[in-house]
């Protein structure tokens, strides 16, 4: 179109037709410009009509081979496959897993994560020991960031690179054959459904329940996360002592911030932690934390969420305010279960009806930690 302040529309040819016009100007176009606009609306509804003409035959071609190709594109997918594999096994960092009999286990030596590998060359490698044996419930705790998640996934998918019969990236892997590999892993709701996050995680919990058997593998990652902390406590204990207790238990790597799950009493139990280094760094009144991403023996009872809220480049102030009511909630908590036990202190050595050696044994059964 060709744009005319309206003052100037008088000096143009009488031909030109007028498209559109504002307070300010006019739209013009030619006979001519108008022709062949026409012409090209026409011969791009050919070009349309033509192509569709051309892709059904393209079509039909492909339906009269398509058992033929079909062939081909799956034999290829399998080629391709075992050529990936083959370049896996090449990798000297990489090792034949063994497979044994008997109970489920898995033991590897500086076993790593194939994926987050593959982006850091400095990823810290760890030993994986579950077994009958050695804990097959192993309950991990650790900083956030600390490297808990990865670590479970880790495990998961060294499994399934095994059993579809590739190399794996540890110095040495035993493990027996898998049914199936269950998870509980992150948050998120289910708006269609009108599910909450807590729901949708215990949704995923029944399934598990479900599905699972003495030959499962299951990933736990932060149960009873969605909801207040008691009842997530709750949730997690019981699951993780209906699991304990179970004559045929699958192997579980549970990931939490209660440690206190870590005191359940069970020969398949083990605790681990993600190792940390503290560090008091001028100006700040909480710890900042080294992330080590090893796996030790024992439970932390610091998940160092002020120093994850100091990666995030929270603002300074708050942190410092989160820091201190974090440590007034800590020291009444510590009131709290002081007060519960000198109240059991008090009516022991108050009751007259048990012996002096009932009273000791009272006294010494008593949790002081």
């Amino acid at each position: 179109l060709i744009e005319v302040k309206n003052s100037q529309i008088k000096d143009l040819p009488d031909d030109w037709i007028k498209v559109n016009n504002t307070k300010m100007v006019s739209r013009f176009t030619t006979p001519r410009t108008q022709k062949l606009t026409q012409k090209l609306e026409y011969y791009k509804d050919l070009l349309i009509r033509e192509s569709e003409l051309q892709y059904k035959e393209f079509l039909n071609k492909i339906t009269a081979e398509y058992t033929e190709l079909r062939k081909i594109t799956l034999n290829l997918a399998q080629y391709d496959c075992i050529l990936s594999l083959a370049a896996t096994s090449c990798n000297v960092n990489y090792v034949r897993p063994t497979f044994v009999n008997g109970q489920q286990a898995i033991i590897a030596k500086n076993a790593r994560n194939p994926i987050i590998e593959s982006l850091d060359v400095h990823y810290v490698p760890n030993d994986i020991m579950m077994s009958p044996e050695n804990g097959k419930i192993n309950i991990i705790t650790g900083p956030n960031m600390g490297g808990k998640s990865s670590y479970i996934r880790q495990v998961a998918l060294l499994t399934i690179m095994a059993q579809i019969g590739s190399f794996v990236p540890a110095e040495e892997i035993r493990l027996s054959i898998f049914e199936n590999v269950l998870t509980r892993i992150g948050a998120h709701d289910d708006i269609i459904n009108g599910d909450s996050t807590f729901k949708v995680e215990m949704l995923d919990i029944l399934h598990i329940l479900k599905n699972c058997n003495k030959r499962s593998l299951l990933l736990l990652d932060e149960v009873g996360r969605g909801t207040g902390t008691h009842d997530g406590i709750a949730i997690s204990y019981a699951l993780i002592k209906y699991f304990s207790e179970l004559s045929d238990c699958p192997l579980i790597l549970f990931t939490t911030h209660f440690p206190m799950l870590g005191e359940i009493k069970s020969p398949l139990i083990r605790n681990y932690h993600m190792d940390y280094v503290e560090e008091q760094k001028t100006g700040e009144d909480w710890m900042s934390v080294i992330f080590l991403y090893k796996l030790k023996k024992g439970l932390t009872y610091n998940s160092y969420g002020m120093n994850v809220a100091k990666l995030a480049r929270l603002d300074k102030d708050i942190i410092n305010r989160a820091f201190s009511i974090s440590e007034e909630l800590r020291k009444e908590s510590i009131n709290e279960d002081a007060l519960k036990l000198f109240s059991s202190l008090k009516r022991i050595l108050k009751s007259d009806n048990i012996t002096a050696t009932d009273k000791l044994a009272k006294l010494l059964s008593l949790d002081i930690h």
